[in-house]
This record gives structure tokens, sequence and C-alpha cells, in this order.
């Protein structure tokens, strides 16, 4: 059965506008804005940030792990598709690839130009620092990056236009035949990057407010939880507006119900973890840290109100209890 595309229209008066072209002309001008930001970086240095050693990580490096996080749909979209063969989920598994591969080029372009030298970039493929959490981390992303176009290079093979190369269509159908190791294969790298992410932190055991020996699993859950509930966003907006009748409201809900559980296991988690950081850390500087924190920045505010409430309950009992229709 055959499922037209439909571009949203806005009604004014009695004229229908096509709001596709404005969709594009934001878009270029987003291009446009990010140009001159990048001449910017390229001409001036990171010094443009504003980030100093009081503050060495802000809404740079937001956009960076938040890009890759959001992408953690496609691996986990992957194992539910590919591995427990729950084939209802399937065309929002093809969604949840192109999210990925938008994730993780997004974070591969930030990182070129958060390099102090971005003509290098390709050090890492050739001079391997094995000893490296953050070598091993790009090395993940490069191969992850790599297996996302694989996974993505079956759907665009059904386009009429490949229907004159047989060959392409060929090895289309055996990517395709392969989607379970491809599965296994993303599956294993990203939760090793995520978890080494969270790994960095899990070192610091001279710095009792950053130890973290449950970072490594706290990062994998936030990227599955992130990355679902981004999902399901786009999915009600292409399979609803644009799509409509391509995946059932009740997969939709389905998907809603599994983002919402996994964030707030993760929440849950989180919240231990806080209390293990605060109560009974060996640190006895971690009250001292914390104030010194606070003073820089409203990190109470920024947990709570931010990461807690906003970023997790709100959302995660909204999804849970999400219904079709409603």
């Amino acid at each position: 059965m055959d499922y037209p595309i439909h571009v949203p229209k806005v009604r004014f008066g009695k004229r229908e506008i096509d709001i596709f072209p404005f969709w594009i002309v934001l878009l270029l001008v987003g291009l446009a804005f990010g140009a001159v930001g990048g001449y910017q970086v390229f001409r001036y240095g990171l010094s443009v940030t504003g980030l100093n050693d009081q503050v060495p990580w802000g809404l740079w490096i937001v956009i960076d792990i938040s890009s890759i996080a959001l992408g953690g749909g496609a691996f986990t979209m992957g194992v539910i598709v590919y591995l427990l063969k729950i084939k209802r989920f399937e065309n929002i598994g093809r969604l949840a690839v192109i999210i990925g591969f938008l994730g993780y080029s997004t974070a591969g372009m930030v990182l070129l130009f958060d390099l102090g030298q971005p003509l290098r970039f390709w050090h890492p493929v050739v001079f391997w620092q094995p000893h490296s959490l953050l070598w091993e981390i790009t090395m993940c992303v490069v191969l992850y990056l790599t297996v996302l176009v694989l996974e993505m290079f079956p759907s665009i093979m059904e386009h009429k236009l490949f229907a004159r190369f047989p060959f392409l269509v060929k090895i289309a159908h055996f990517i395709h035949k392969m989607g379970p190791v491809l599965a296994v294969l993303g599956l294993t790298l990203s939760l090793l990057h995520q978890a080494s992410l969270g790994a960095t932190y899990g070192v610091l055991s001279g710095r009792g407010l950053w130890f973290r020996p449950t970072a490594p699993v706290m990062f994998v859950l936030s990227a599955v939880g992130g990355g679902m509930s981004l999902l399901f966003v786009l999915s009600v907006f292409v399979f609803r507006v644009m799509r409509p009748g391509l995946v059932k409201d009740e997969v939709l809900a389905q998907l809603a119900r599994i983002a919402g559980a996994i964030l707030l296991l993760c929440i849950y988690l989180k919240l231990w973890d806080w209390a293990m950081t605060y109560y009974y850390s060996f640190d006895s500087d971690v009250s001292m840290q914390l104030n010194l924190l606070n003073s820089i920045a409203p990190y109470d505010w920024s947990f709570w109100l931010g990461q807690v409430l906003i970023g997790a309950l709100i959302p995660g009992f909204t999804l849970i209890t999400y219904k079709p229709g409603k």
C-alpha cells in the first residue's frame, strides 16, 4: 500500500500556503549563521565561545554531547527490530537510523571545530592512542557512523532513481540481510563510546564531587532515554503529519511508554547517585566543592529543575501515560 507524503499547509483567510519553502528558508538562515560562526572559530579560535578556566564547558560542549546522545534511539531500535524481531517498529527503526546519522554527523562537525588544529582531524585514525578514552570514543564514533551509513543504504536504494542500477540494488539487498550483524555492531560501538564518555568521571577519585563510578551506566541510560524520547516526538510528526497511516497509533503509544520508562529509570538511578555522592562520599571536601560550584553557576537549580524535574520527571510521566488520540 502506498503512503504518499503530505506536506503541511497553513490557512490564511481563504488561501492555503505550503510551509515547505519557508522551512527551507529557515534552514538556509540557520546554515548562514553557522557559516559565520564557523568562520569566527577558524579565524579567532575557541576564545569566541566565551569559556574560561572556571567554566570550561558550556553550550559548546552541550551541542556536541547532546547530538550524540539524542542519536541513541538508533542502536536501541536496531536491537528491537533486528535482534528482538519486533517488526511493527521497523518503519520507526528507519527513522531512528536517519536521526542517528544526523546526530553523529553533527557531532563530527562540531568536533572538527573543537580541535585546536582542525586540519589534523584525521590524526586519530592514523596515530593510535589505545590508552586514551577520547581516542576510543573518536574511533567508535567514526565506526558507528559508518554502520549508520550502511543501515541507510538499503532505504536509499529503494528509490526509483536507482532502479536502473541493478548491482546497487543487489548490494542493498545483501546489506539488508546483514541487518542483525549491523545491529550488533552498532550496539557494541554505541555502548563502548557512551560508557567511555562517562568513564572519564569514573577515574576522578580525587574529586569527590565529580567522582562517578556509575557514570558509564548513567551515560548509556540517558542516551537511550533521550534518544527514544526524541524519536517518539519526530515519529508523531512524520507518521501522523507527513506519512499518516504508515505506523499505527498503538505502536507510537508503545514507543512512548518505552521512552518514558527508560527516563524514569534513569532519574531513579540518578537520585541514588546524587545521594551517594552528597551523603556517603569518602571525600570530606564535597560540601566545599559544591559551594564553590554554586558560587560560579546555579548548579543546584540546574540539577533539580533542569535535569530532574523538566528533563526527566515531567517528560517521563507524560510519555508513560500517553494515549493515542489524546
